[in-house]
């Protein structure tokens, strides 16, 4: 669904992306965003670069506040640079590769969420009955400055919050755990997104 005029460009362009960088995994980073439309990866002279387009140059802009800057490895430790790109991206030129392994039908869908105003606090789910506590808290104390983690059992599905120190360490944990299978989901990616105001006692 395009928006705006026809030459204004809602294409964001990614340099310092990890070497082994998948299609999928750039999709990954932008699940979480309104309006994205798709996304590619191309190996340059300088290394790996990705593209992503936007509806509108409103969300194209919400997006790129969010994943500047953000480490998607920690083996490498290299932040992205996100800028809007020189050229449109026409995601419906884009067709599966076996390069890659399994075609993108074959993946499991990200969840797609609302984008809330930045917090320190993060809601968590898809988890399932096998996920414990444990394991993923550490997975969240490896995004780091992780404060605390408040599990609630459900009947409909476990859900979790986990707060951080600050603003960019709960949104470094948002984008790199959104869309992430933990080994006891069975493949199924979780869902990580800004959380309402948390119950927390103080």
């Amino acid at each position: 669904m395009a928006a705006g005029s026809a030459d204004e460009i809602t294409t964001l362009a990614l340099y310092g992306l990890p070497p082994n960088t998948l299609r999928r995994e750039l999709t990954n980073l932008f699940a979480f965003a309104q309006g994205f439309e798709g996304g590619c990866v191309r190996a340059t002279h300088k290394g790996l670069m990705g593209f992503a387009r936007f509806g509108t140059r409103a969300e194209m802009e919400a997006a790129l506040s969010v994943v500047s800057g953000r480490v998607l490895d920690p083996g490498h430790p290299q932040p992205l640079t996100v800028t809007v790109a020189n050229t449109q991206y026409d995601p419906s030129r884009e067709r599966p590769r076996s390069a890659a392994g399994a075609p993108a039908s074959s993946t499991p869908a990200v969840p797609r969420i609302t984008i809330k105003p930045p917090n320190d606090t993060i809601y968590i789910t898809g988890l399932t009955a096998q996920s414990t506590e444990q394991e993923l808290t550490g997975f969240l104390a490896a995004c780091g400055n992780l404060e605390s983690v408040r599990w609630i059992p459900k009947a409909s599905g476990t859900i979790a919050f986990a707060k951080f120190t600050s603003i960019p360490a709960a949104t470094h944990a948002v984008g790199q755990l959104h869309g992430f299978a933990l080994p006891s989901t069975a493949g199924a990616p979780l869902s990580v997104e800004y959380a309402k105001p948390m119950p927390h006692g103080r």
